[in-house]
C-alpha cells in the first residue's frame, strides 16, 4: 500500500487511546466499541434485516457532513495542542506544568479520536454507497455491506460519544 495513504497509523494510535489514567489496556473499552456493534451487526445479518433507501441515504449524508465537520474540528484541536505546547514553554509551575501535561495527553488522545471518526466516516460513505449499488438480495450485501454498515455506524457514534467527553473534561475540569 502506497504509504500516502496507509491508515493503519490512524487506527493504531486509535486503538491506544483505549486505555484508563495509567496507561493500562481496558478490556471493557474493546467490548463497548468493538464487541457491541459487532453483535448488533450480527444480529442483524441473522435477522435477514434490509436497510432501505432512506436509512442508507441518511448514512451516506450523515458520513460524508461527518466527515468534512471533523476535519474542521481537527484542525481546531492542532490549534489548541499548539497554544499548550507554547504555553508550558513559558511556564515555571509545577502544577500548572503538569495540568497543561494532562490537557496535551487528552487533546493527542482526542486528535487520534477524531481522525479516526474522519476515517470511518469516509468507510461507512464507501460502504453505503456499495450497499446501494448491489441488489439487496445477493449475499455480499445481505451478509457482509448491510452488517458492516451496521458496524462502522455503531462504532463511529460511539467513538463521537468518547470525543464528547474528552471534550468535555477538557473544558470544565480545572487544575490537577
Amino acid at each position: 500500500m502506497s504509504s500516502k495513504i496507509d491508515i493503519r497509523i490512524i487506527i493504531t494510535n486509535h486503538l491506544k487511546t483505549l486505555v484508563d489514567t495509567n496507561g493500562k489496556v481496558v478490556h471493557s473499552d474493546y467490548f463497548m466499541f468493538f464487541g457491541l456493534p459487532s453483535a448488533i451487526a450480527i444480529f442483524f445479518a441473522y435477522k435477514n434485516y434490509v436497510l432501505n433507501s432512506n436509512v442508507v441515504s441518511t448514512l451516506i449524508n450523515f458520513g460524508a457532513i461527518f466527515s468534512a465537520l471533523l476535519i474542521s474540528v481537527l484542525i481546531m484541536v492542532y490549534d489548541q495542542y499548539q497554544k499548550l505546547c507554547h504555553s508550558q514553554i513559558a511556564n515555571e509551575d509545577i502544577a500548572s506544568i503538569k495540568d497543561i501535561e494532562r490537557r496535551k495527553t487528552i487533546i493527542q488522545q482526542m486528535y487520534h479520536n477524531i481522525s479516526y471518526c474522519i476515517l470511518l466516516s469516509i468507510i461507512l460513505v464507501v460502504c453505503a454507497l456499495l450497499y446501494q449499488a448491489v441488489e439487496p438480495s445477493y449475499s455480499l450485501s445481505r451478509y457482509v455491506l448491510m452488517p458492516l454498515n451496521v458496524f462502522i455506524t455503531g462504532n463511529l457514534l460511539l467513538t463521537i460519544l468518547m470525543v464528547l467527553k474528552r471534550t468535555y473534561l477538557l473544558i470544565t475540569t480545572t487544575k490537577a
